[in-house]
């Protein structure tokens, strides 16, 4: 279970008038207006100790309809046991968490907290009742449809997903590895959507690049995006000429701003590197003639590029047009209406 497993849980069961004021586009508002969602189920494949989400993901979740007197959201961890079926008894618990580092012990302690105070509770009231089930060490084995026969176009064509058990193998702590567990049966989850959310894995683009293909990473020297050496090249210079950033360096781990700060951490290393070639009075760097050769290059192939101030005409069209709406913003959501607008002056409402 991740950030945007979370995410898609909490927009579903967000009262709709909550959401108006976002940046959501128009459309999607109207859609999830007529939504008639009221239990989401999120599937994990481990314990709560490997959850991918943040703190800040799922306490959002937690404060769903907290102010409101019209409905109640309840959040469940499920199987009801599976604090003890996967880090022990109280005791180990407690020890456990002391060992592991601060943002993943608080995360830890929050679901704890939220898993013992829901005790699994049903509400009988009036108002509508919403729910979330974090159901862990489960594997998604099928999703089962209608069948081809089925005749009502205004219900999904999905009938049920089936779910396979897992269980925990090695030394209890975040680096345990779930595995089928053939001896016991498959489960049946009726449902009506699935949203499939199950991370990401880098795959090889070239079949020169150094890559690690059991964690779907470029091979790099070190943390701070250079490559590897690639074998079949000698270079004449000791420093990488290739970089990375982001997820394919470092795996799927953080949110947007993590990979914005590690973005940063190599284009600084690449600047430093070119610092100490020209010092060096390097060659293959000093002979470089730079950001025109790749403008005539584009400019041959009449390949248009989208500069700095063509995507500042994307963000303060979008601006202008949440203004009518009171909202931050209202995106463009296809591309040849964002090429449009980025090739575009912008007209300032009169």
């Amino acid at each position: 279970m991740g950030n945007v497993a979370v995410d898609v849980a909490r927009i579903l069961l967000s009262p709709v008038d909550r959401l108006r004021s976002t940046d959501i586009p128009e459309p999607v508002i109207d859609c999830l207006s007529k939504s008639k969602v009221k239990n989401v189920i999120l599937i994990g494949r481990r314990g709560p100790l490997h959850v991918a989400f943040t703190l800040k993901e799922i306490r959002e979740l937690s404060k769903l309809h907290i102010t409101s007197s019209q409905s109640k959201c309840f959040i469940n961890l499920l199987p009801k046991d599976v604090f003890s079926v996967t880090m022990g008894t109280s005791d180990q618990i407690q020890e456990l968490l002391s060992e592991l580092p601060r943002p993943r012990r608080r995360l830890t302690e929050f679901l704890l907290k939220m898993h013992n105070s829901s005790d699994h509770k049903t509400n009988h009231t009036a108002y509508p009742v919403y729910h979330c089930n974090l159901q862990f060490l489960r594997f998604p084995k099928e999703i089962v449809s209608y069948g081809e026969h089925h005749s009502d176009k205004n219900r999904s064509i999905v009938s049920h997903i089936k779910l396979a058990t897992v269980k925990l193998n090695g030394p209890t702590g975040p680096h345990q590895q779930g595995v089928i567990d053939d001896t016991q049966p498959l489960e049946t989850l009726p449902c009506g959507l699935v949203v499939r959310s199950i991370g990401y894995r880098g795959v090889r683009i070239d079949p020169d690049l150094p890559f690690d293909e059991q964690h779907g990473v470029i091979l790099c020297k070190d943390n701070n995006g250079r490559v590897v050496d690639l074998p079949q090249i000698s270079y004449s210079f000791s420093l990488s000429p290739m970089y990375c950033a982001g997820w394919i360096k470092r795996g799927p781990i953080g949110v947007i701003s993590d990979t914005a700060v590690d973005a940063r951490q190599t284009a600084e290393t690449i600047l430093k590197d070119l610092s100490e070639f020209e010092k060096r009075g390097h060659v293959d760097v000093l002979n470089k003639r730079g950001l025109s050769v790749v403008q005539r290059y584009l400019n041959e192939r009449n390949i248009h590029v989208v500069k700095f101030k063509n995507w500042e005409r994307i963000d303060e069209a979008e601006k202008l047009a949440g203004q009518i709406l009171d909202k931050p913003r209202e995106k463009l959501t296809t591309i040849q209406s964002m090429l449009k607008t980025a090739f575009t002056d912008v007209e300032q409402p009169k």
